[in-house]
Formats: C-alpha cells, structure tokens, sequence
C-alpha cells in the first residue's frame, strides 16, 4: 500500500479514547483501561491497521497530539517507525534468529517471519538440488553416460569420445521456495512503512504470489505432508516455521493487522539504561548532567539481598544502579513510565536508607519520560525532623528525559 493512501489517527498510551475510535477500530477490553476519573484510556503502544485506517496509540509522553495531526504523512509515518522499530528492537535478538515477542500481539507471525528470513540469510532459499547431464565440455565429465552412449572416434592416434557429457547441478524451485519468498515479501508489503525489517531487495523481483494466500489451507496441508520428507535439522526447522507463519495468517489479513505492545514500560527502562550509560555525567547542584558526546557507564540492574535477617530471601532491585569507585558515589535510579507521578515514592525511600551505607554519597532519582527537553526537579526532600539521627538529608530527584531522544539512542 502506498503511504499517501494511508489515513492515520493518533492516540496516546494512558490518555482517554473516544468511544468512535473504540468502535472503528474495534480496541478490545485488553487494549483499554480506565483511570481514576473512570475515562476510557489507552492501554498499549502501537498500530491497529482498518484496510487504509491506522491507529497509532503512540507511548505517554511522546509528542504532542495536536502537532502530530499536523504533520505530513512522511513525518507522522518516521514517528511511528521510531516507536515501532524500538519496540522490535527490544524483542528481537541481533542476528534475527530470536524474537521474544511475549508482550507483543500481533496476528502475524513475526518469530516465524524472523526464522524464515534468518535461514535466507544464511543459506539462500530453499531448492529441491538434483543433477543433470548434458552435452559440453565445461564441467565434471560424466563418465558414465559418456563411455555408454558416446561415439568412439580415434584421430591422429587418440581416441575421442563426442560428443563428451558433463555433469549439471540444477536448482528446482519448490512449494518450500514459493512460500519463503511469500512469507518475506507479504510481510514487507504490509509492515515496511511502519518499521524497519531486514533488507530482502533481492526476493523483491518475485512479487507475491497471491495463490499462496487465496489457497492458505491447502498450502498448509501441503506443507505439513513435507514434513516426512525432510531430513536435515536446519530445513525441518524452515518447514516448521513454514507453516506456523501461514497458520497465522488471517482471512482478511490485508484489511485488519495490529501491532501492539501491551507493557512499554519495560522498554522504557530498557532504554533508560542504555541512555544513562551513554550520557550521563553527573548530579551538580540538584541536576542530573548528560554529555553531549557518548561517555561509558556501568548503570545496570542489581540485586541486593540479606538486608532482612528475618527473612533473607527478601531482596532490593533498583532499576539502575552505579557505584562510582573513583569517588565513592553510588546512583540509584528509577524508571517511572507514568501519566502523572503524584505519591510519595515508598520504594526508592527504602532504597536510600538500606544502601546509603554503600557509598560516601548516594543520589536517587526516578525518571519519567517527557516530549520537552531534559529537566531535573526535586520531588522529595525529607524533613530533618523526620530522620534518624545521624541522617542530614534525603532527597530523590524527579528527572525528566525526551522521549524521542531516549528512543533514538535505544536503537542506534
């Protein structure tokens, strides 16, 4: 589909949903919650594809609604492609051959699609190999057919055989190769626009076979009746994968495809972690600092056990933790992909009194995502009165991070 055919509504993760969007892009009880105002809300990040409608439910915080609607197809479809292509990037596995897609629905079959493409990658596509023989001289002769069915002729002494016949590998395509390149190209005609797949310009001159889709059950039944016929591990894998995509395959798979991601906040810690160990500095008079320029941290998320004596098993895990060596200063960071933050943050409290004793100086934050510039504010700071003796202060940062920017440093 060409993207100026495209019509795209917008809506944003946590935020209300009118009751036309619901309907016409029949949003499902999973996809909704409701907030404490008992409104509708989003609840997932990502596309819901109508024929030519696109619902993009883009993550909280991402960009403004308004100036979204205004912007042209091209700039709208780069905003969903960068939500989009941080989403696989969290789920799919450098080399393509692992895709964990538990939190992300979609009624087609991505891993399947990733496998198949992975072979492709590998090993080209699949061939039925068998050899033939043929009149030349270019070759491996074969000697048998020559010495059968060949003319002995002896000239100057010599004694010939003509004409000679050489042995020829063909490849013979097969319904296993009509249904590779189906599975990469259809998947590219109904995603590409929207993210990032692995590059399949060489499949592209085969087009895609619509009998394949016309027929889906017979091609299933065909190639699971391929399955006693195949022998080699890495080709009973393909076969498998085969027949998981096109089982997965809808009726009406042109008019209705979605693609959402039921638990972003994952992702948003994922790539806060890389942000932080990418950019950050330090803290200098109550403000997180970020380098323009890449540094190299160590942010990651560790558990902390033993505290408990009663019960040793209970653990800490902050989600981004750092001790600085150098200068006895650890970091503990929280990752808060909310609406709104307004309570008092019991946990990253807890934090600091348990392992303020790790370093010289501790500083704690949560981060929340922001579609504005980098900010840092003070969300708590604890009355002295309140604290042991021997404790002075206690302060836990608010920081707020660009989305965009957090995302794009994800899947650089």
């Amino acid at each position: 589909m060409m993207k100026d055919e495209l019509k795209i509504f917008v809506i944003e993760d946590g935020k209300p949903v009118s009751s036309d969007i619901i309907q016409k892009f029949n949003l499902q009880i999973k996809d909704l919650s409701k907030n404490s105002d008992s409104e509708i809300i989003s609840d997932f990040v990502g596309i819901v594809r109508r024929e030519s409608s696109i619902l993009f439910s883009m993550p909280k915080h991402y960009y403004d609604k308004n100036e979204f609607d205004n912007l042209d197809i091209t700039k709208k479809l780069y905003y969903i492609k960068l939500v989009m292509n941080t989403i696989f990037s969290s789920v799919l596995s450098n080399t393509y051959s692992e895709f964990h897609n538990s939190d992300l629905e979609t009624d087609l079959s991505f891993e399947s699609f990733y496998k198949i493409y992975d072979y492709y990658k590998k090993f080209g596509l699949f061939y039925k190999k068998r050899t033939t023989v043929k009149k030349g001289y270019k070759g491996h002769i074969s000697w048998h057919r020559v010495l059968t069915t060949s003319k002995k002729i002896i000239s100057n002494g010599n004694l010939l055989f003509l004409p000679l016949y050489v042995d020829k590998k063909v490849n013979d395509e097969t319904l296993i190769t009509r249904c590779m390149i189906f599975a990469i190209n259809y998947t590219n005609y109904l995603f590409s626009l929207f993210v990032d797949l692995p590059n399949a310009s060489g499949l592209s001159s085969f087009g895609i076979d619509r009998t394949l889709l016309d027929n889906r059950s017979l091609v299933i039944s065909k190639l699971k009746n391929l399955q006693n016929k195949i022998f080699k591990d890495i080709d009973i894998r393909l076969l498998d994968n085969l027949i998981t995509f096109f089982e997965g395959l809808n009726f009406s798979s042109e008019k209705i495809h979605d693609l959402k991601f039921q638990n972003f906040n994952n992702i948003w810690e994922k790539a806060v972690e890389k942000y932080l160990n990418n950019y950050f500095q330090c803290v200098n008079n109550d403000r997180l600092i970020f380098s323009k320029s890449k540094v190299k941290n160590n942010f990651s998320k560790i558990p902390f056990s033993e505290f408990n004596l009663a019960n040793t098993n209970h653990t800490l895990e902050p989600d981004h933790y750092f001790y600085n060596k150098s200068n006895d200063i650890q970091y503990i960071f929280d990752s808060k992909y909310y609406t709104v933050l307004k309570n008092f943050d019991y946990k990253e409290f807890s934090y600091h009194i348990l392992l303020m004793n790790r370093a010289a100086t501790t500083y704690d934050a949560l981060i929340m995502p922001t579609r504005a510039k980098n900010r840092t504010e003070q969300y708590i700071q604890i009355n002295k009165n309140y604290l042991p003796k021997g404790i002075n202060s206690v302060k836990i940062y608010l920081v707020y991070l660009n989305m965009i920017h957090v995302l794009k440093n994800f899947i650089d």
